[in-house]
């Protein structure tokens, strides 16, 4: 796997929907230009390396719904997007992700 180095600032977002946190976080989507490389909320994880794409980004805080409503076209052949209720997905580093009992994500 190939590490790529990304210049400028980098974001990552831990959100918690329907909180003040997560609505603060939200708004801070709006208003900053970092280059948001993960999300990861109650609906699962976003991932892009080169960066979210911004506008794709920014449309759903202005809807206030989760990643899980990303048009995942709007990512990079290394981005993706785990939904929860998936299971056993392959991502494009070649980790594995499983669906455990326990855990919502596992990766192996």
């Amino acid at each position: 796997m190939a590490l790529t180095a990304i210049s400028g600032p980098v974001s990552l977002a831990l959100m918690d929907h329907l909180t003040s946190d997560s609505n603060r976080r939200l708004d801070e989507i709006l208003l900053s230009s970092d280059k948001t490389v993960a999300i990861i909320d109650g609906s699962g994880v976003l991932h892009d390396p080169f960066g979210i794409n911004r506008t794709e980004l920014v449309r759903l805080a202005r809807l206030r719904v989760p990643v899980s409503h990303f048009d995942i076209s709007k990512l990079s052949q290394e981005g993706y997007l785990v939904k929860v209720e998936e299971h056993d997905i392959k991502l494009p580093c070649e980790f594995v992700m499983y669906r455990s009992p326990r855990l919502k994500l596992t990766l192996v």
